[in-house]
C-alpha cells in the first residue's frame, strides 16, 4: 500500500523531499501495523477500534507537523550555511570576521530553536567548523562530540568524531584523541573515511611518543588498504621511524 501523496514536490530540494517521503513512509507503517492488529484481533469492540483510529489521527498529525518543522529548518539552516560561505569568500578581511562571527550567533540559536531535529544537528556541524577555523579547539571539538552523541546513526555522525579527535590533537590531548580514534574504529569500521581515522590514530599515538602501538597501526593500514595512497604514506612514516630510532 501507498499513501496517495507527491512523493517529489515543486519547489523542494533532495533534502525536503527525502524527509516528506520518511515521514510518507512511517505513516504508512503505523496504518499498516494498526490494520494488521485490527486483522489478527477480530473481536476488537466499536470502542477499542475508535481510540485506535484516534491514536492513528493523532500520530499522523504529529508527524505531519514534524516533517513542517524539518522543511523549514531546512530551508533556514540552508540560508545560514550559503551565507556563511558567501562571507568566507569575502576579500575584506574585518567584514569577514565580523559576519562569520554574526552568523555563528544564528547557527547557535539554530541548534537551539532546532532541538531534536536533524537539521538541528546540521546547524552544529557548521557551527563546530567556524570554531575549528578559528583556532578555538576546546569549543569546536566538544560541539562535534555532543553531535556523535546526540545521533550515532546520523550521517555527519562519523566525521564529527574523527574532527573532534582532529580538535584534541590540534589542543595537544593525544591521549584523548586516541580514545576517540579508537571509539571510531568501533563503531565505524566500513566508513569511508576509516583510513583517515587509523592514519590519525597512528599519528597520535606517534605524538603521544607511543611508538610501538605508532609502528603496529603504520603496519596494519599497509596490509589493510595496499596500493593505496594511506599505505604510501604509512610506509613513508614506518620508514621515517625506522630511520629516527624509534
Amino acid at each position: 500500500m501507498y499513501l496517495k501523496t507527491t512523493r517529489y514536490r515543486k519547489g523542494t530540494t533532495m533534502e525536503e523531499n527525502n524527509i516528506i517521503a520518511q515521514t510518507e513512509k512511517k505513516i504508512e507503517t503505523i496504518i499498516l501495523n494498526i490494520k494488521d492488529l485490527i486483522n489478527k484481533h477480530a473481536l476488537v469492540s466499536g470502542f477499542t477500534a475508535l481510540i485506535i483510529i484516534a491514536g492513528i489521527i493523532v500520530i499522523i498529525v504529529w508527524l505531519s507537523r514534524q516533517e513542517k518543522r524539518e522543511q523549514e529548518a531546512s530551508i533556514h539552516v540552508n540560508k545560514i550555511i550559503s551565507a556563511l560561505a558567501q562571507a568566507k569568500n569575502s576579500q575584506n578581511a574585518l567584514t569577514r570576521e565580523q559576519t562569520v562571527a554574526g552568523i555563528s550567533s544564528e547557527l547557535a540559536a539554530a541548534v537551539s530553536n532546532y532541538s531534536g531535529l536533524k537539521n538541528s544537528l546540521r546547524a552544529q556541524f557548521a557551527l563546530a567548523g567556524v570554531k575549528y577555523e578559528s583556532a578555538a579547539f576546546k569549543e569546536a571539538g566538544d560541539l562535534y562530540l555532543a553531535l556523535f552523541n546526540k545521533n550515532k546513526k546520523y550521517y555527519l555522525a562519523p566525521l564529527s568524531l574523527l574532527y573532534a579527535a582532529c580538535c584534541l590533537e590540534e589542543a595537544g590531548e593525544y591521549s584523548s584523541a586516541i580514545a576517540k580514534l579508537l571509539l571510531f574504529r568501533k563503531y565505524y569500521e566500513r566508513h569511508y573515511i576509516y583510513p583517515e581515522a587509523l592514519f590519525a590514530l597512528a599519528r597520535n599515538y606517534k605524538l603521544d611518543n607511543k611508538f610501538t602501538d605508532a609502528r603496529r597501526e603504520y603496519s596494519q593500514i599497509e596490509k589493510k588498504f595496499p596500493n593505496s595512497s594511506w599505505s604510501q604514506k604509512a610506509r613513508e612514516e614506518l620508514d621515517l621511524m625506522a630511520l629516527g630510532g624509534k
